[in-house]
């Protein structure tokens, strides 16, 4: 009852290599394996059958190094 979130937001710019990591530990390549001799890429996320359908599309602001949009 006596619990509260508190939010306050400030727009800063965010360091290029942040950007990098969040995709990164989203959706990147963490090691590179073969299977029955077919090249198979190890994702931070499961995918059934590997297939991994997802695609990440980044919309910015204020990052470093990189137009808003």
């Amino acid at each position: 009852e006596k619990r509260r979130s508190i939010r306050d937001f400030v727009l800063r710019a965010m360091p290029i290599t942040r950007l990098s990591q969040l995709l990164y530990l989203s959706y990147g390549v963490r090691g590179i394996r073969t299977i029955d001799d077919e090249v198979v890429f190890d994702r931070c996320s499961p995918s059934a059958g590997g297939l991994y359908p997802v695609e990440l599309y980044v919309a910015t602001q204020m990052v470093t190094g990189v137009p808003d949009g």
